[in-house]
């Protein structure tokens, strides 16, 4: 449509000489696809969990996980071995690893993906707890 119109595209924005308003129309249309290939299945996904929640309320003993227990948490971040919160010393006893080479690597990775890993960073920073101090 947009070839038969002379539409020429501009970043995913359509203009066209003719009719104006046919420009805004293309640019909906390729919209609304993309939106479509986006909403759909995170809709379907969002109803299979409504659907797991409704039936696992109306009947808990299909699902055999006590609830009532407070979970443990089995990574904590380091007391001892903080520099900034305590995720690359806990990574480091979790493993096993130098302390220094996962901060090495923390920075490595920092620098060449720092959107998705310090992201994932803070998340780390604030999902796990600090572990317990001992000098009780």
């Amino acid at each position: 449509m947009a070839g038969h119109f002379d539409c020429q595209s501009e970043a995913m924005i359509f203009s066209c000489p003719a009719p104006v308003w046919l420009g805004d129309l293309v640019t909906g249309m390729v919209f609304t696809h993309w939106l479509a290939i986006v909403t759909i299945p995170s809709a379907v996904l969002g109803c299979l969990g409504l659907i797991v929640s409704l039936i696992s309320k109306a009947n808990p003993s299909l699902i055999n996980i006590d609830l009532t227990e407070t979970p443990i948490a089995n990574f904590r971040r380091s007391r001892h071995h903080k520099a900034i919160a305590g995720v690359c010393g806990a990574i480091a006893q979790q493993w096993q690893l130098p302390v220094m080479g996962v901060r090495i690597i923390t920075v490595i990775l920092a620098i060449v993906i720092p959107g998705f890993f310090l992201l994932l960073y803070c998340w780390f920073w604030l999902a796990f707890p600090l572990e317990r101090s001992t000098d009780n």
